[in-house]
């Protein structure tokens, strides 16, 4: 049996803190880690858009093409798996292939990125094989065929949800008699191996899958997805028999005002269900349901993002919450930030998993359970007199800690050193010194911003400037025309329900126009 491995972009899908851990296995000196850490995670980039340049952005992994470093690095990537292949034949539990008698026993041949591995036709060699790619799953950029699979019948799925033109979908519709509510019925006895496969992949689908508002007449309010942010989509009745009611969206609306109907809103459904419900916009101009990808930044399916949905790691898949925003924005120097993120998603070169317990004064105990809870700790700390524009020298404080117990852990267990706690202590304090002062130079050389004026239309016109104010419970907005005199001409005022700012910002331009 002979498996070819397809490597889809390979430099560009090497993990960061896969190639960390391959290096302190293969004791490399910590400082040079430090500095091929920096020679990856510092680069920027800029692309040609139209003639343009683009801002400066940074990458999340890969390997520059055309360094003389990269080469040397994936090789080394690709070295786990070829000692792994190793260990298993080793122990018996893989069976080399020969060409002839007396000739070489292979497992594996790498050349570049092109890799082919060898064994007997046995589903015990094939099961070896697929434990040995795990292990090094995403570090050198392999998917699981089975999860791509997946994902691209769920793109199939989705195109016959979403009714996409074409005639592959025209001829699939006819041929399984697909209706309106194919993606919650259930699938067919009977079909073909090809159409048992789509039927599957609904659950994928059933993810991200959500009606924008249109004119509301083809949702159905409680088996339909329909509220964006609503988890899960499910919904919550006030009274559980109001489910027997079969309404459409759009019986929920008062057409001439194109508002909702506050009091039935609220009284077919919980609190919570009913703020949400209320804060989806109306469009002015009345147009058809449409089903959307809620997943995705614009609304569009794809392939990546339902894979990233279904199959990512739950450490991976919680990268995208406030906390790894927060820690990303943190004003801390990309070393520290680095630092707690490999902390927080588990991937420090350690033999298992860092656990926390930290107890405070007998006032007030914190137990850190998790990671996580770690690293919420720094970047946002308890309450401290300092005031609240000095709060981020806190977590400046607490990270620098953390990173010179790191450094001093490697002194003692790589190096054999014996460490100095004060030394230690007078380089937390002499860093948390320079850096200080660098944020300080660094406010001080920044811009400030001039603030907006006013400026009036030419003569014969009238300006309107509009704004809005809102709180958790309601909303208001506010209309104010003036002259080129900058004379006040009319000024209106209107209550509206409670949304989004960038909605009611919206709602407040709409209702002037």
């Amino acid at each position: 049996m002979a498996v070819k491995l397809v490597l889809q972009k390979a430099y560009d899908r090497v993990n960061w803190s896969f190639i960390q851990t391959v290096l302190t296995n293969f004791s490399f000196d910590s400082g040079f880690i430090r500095w091929i850490s920096a020679c990856l995670s510092l680069v920027s980039f800029e692309v040609l858009v139209n003639g343009g340049k683009s801002d400066q952005f940074k990458p999340s992994r890969g390997l520059r093409q055309g360094d003389p470093l990269s080469p040397y690095l994936f090789i080394l990537g690709q070295e786990v798996l070829s000692r792994l292949l190793d260990k298993k034949l080793s122990s018996g539990n893989l069976s080399e292939v020969k060409a002839s008698t007396k000739g070489l026993a292979l497992t594996h041949v790498m050349y570049a990125d092109d890799i082919v591995l060898f064994s007997k036709a046995t589903r015990h060699d094939a099961e070896i094989l697929a434990s040995c790619l795990d292990k090094v799953i995403g570090g050198l950029g392999f998917k699981k065929s089975k999860e791509v699979n997946s994902a691209l019948l769920a793109k199939l799925a989705w195109m016959v949800i979403s009714e996409k033109e074409s005639i592959c979908m025209d001829l699939l519709h006819a041929k399984s008699k697909v209706s309106s509510d194919w993606l919650r019925a259930e699938p067919p006895k009977i079909a073909s191996t090809t159409w048992r496969a789509i039927e599957g992949a609904k659950t994928l689908v059933a993810k991200g899958a959500c009606y924008l508002l249109g004119d509301g007449r083809s949702m159905d309010i409680w088996v339909d997805p329909w509220v964006p942010w609503l988890e899960g989509f499910k919904f919550q009745p006030r009274v559980s028999t109001d489910t027997q009611k079969h309404l459409k969206a759009y019986e929920l609306i008062d057409l001439p005002t194109k508002t909702w109907k506050f009091a039935m809103v609220t009284e077919l459904f919980s609190d919570e269900l009913a703020k949400a419900i209320l804060a989806i916009p109306i469009p002015y101009c009345p147009r058809q349901d449409k089903l959307i990808w809620v997943l995705g930044p614009k609304g569009i399916f794809s392939v990546k993002s339902v894979h990233n949905v279904s199959f990512r790691s739950p450490i991976s898949a919680n990268l995208q919450n406030s906390l790894w925003k927060k820690l990303w924005k943190a004003k801390l120097p990309e070393r520290l930030r680095m630092l707690l993120w490999r902390i927080g998603a588990g991937a420090l070169p350690t033999k298992s998993i860092m656990g926390f317990c930290l107890l405070g004064s007998t006032n007030r105990n914190l137990l850190l359970v998790t990671n996580e809870d770690f690293i919420k700790l720094i970047i946002t700390p308890p309450n401290s007199p300092l005031p609240s524009h000095d709060q981020w020298t806190i977590s400046l404080n607490m990270a620098l800690i953390v990173d010179e117990i790191w450094r001093t852990r490697n002194l003692i267990k790589f190096q054999e050193r014996i460490v100095d706690i004060h030394l230690s202590k007078k380089n937390v304090q002499t860093r948390f010194l320079e850096y200080s002062r660098v944020s300080l130079v660094t406010k001080a050389l920044t811009t400030v911003q001039p603030t907006p004026v006013w400026t009036p239309p030419p003569h014969g016109w009238i300006k309107l400037n509009v704004d809005a104010a809102l709180n958790s419970s309601k909303s208001a907005l506010a209309v104010v025309a003036r002259d080129h005199r900058g004379e006040v001409l009319y000024i209106w005022g209107s209550r509206h329900h409670s949304c989004s700012p960038s909605q009611v910002e919206a709602a407040s331009i709409l209702w002037v126009v």
